[in-house]
């Protein structure tokens, strides 16, 4: 029996510079898949909305470079950005903060305890908690 092949549907290439929160907000997810590296203007860095997508498979993750979406400081107002790896859990996680992209440990201290929350589900889960561990740039799953 052969595997299904998944239609995905992308927005426009940007640049990472380029992406604000407005942009995460309005598409929660976000790709890479190299292919702006034959486009003028664009390189490895550059990233393309995946369309209509509210919930990120082990497929997806498997099938692109990178794999970014919309996360929020759990009891706060801020929003930001991170990459799902292969396990489910977040890494290079980034804050919106003062109009720009800012790595999390720059924006709170080291005593502070982070839990994140996806906006999208995460391998057909939703509400998904994570917690940010100093030093790694990744945050860790939160069982339930």
């Amino acid at each position: 029996m052969s595997k299904k092949s998944v239609e995905y549907v992308f927005g426009d290439l940007v640049t990472l510079d380029d992406i604000t929160i407005e942009d995460m907000m309005s598409n929660k997810v976000w790709v890479n898949d190299l292919s702006g590296e034959s486009e003028d203007g664009f390189d490895e860095t550059s990233i393309r909305p995946l369309l209509n997508v509210d919930n990120i498979t082990k497929e997806m993750v498997e099938s692109f470079l990178e794999v970014s979406i919309l996360i929020k400081i759990k009891g706060t107002e801020i929003y930001g950005s991170a990459n799902i790896d292969i396990e489910g859990n977040l890494e290079v996680v980034l804050v919106w903060h003062n109009e720009s992209w800012e790595n999390i440990e720059k924006v709170y201290s080291e005593s502070e305890r982070i839990i994140i929350t996806t906006l999208v589900s995460v391998f057909n889960e939703s509400d998904n908690e994570y917690e940010y561990y100093w030093g790694t740039e990744k945050a860790k799953k939160i069982r339930k």
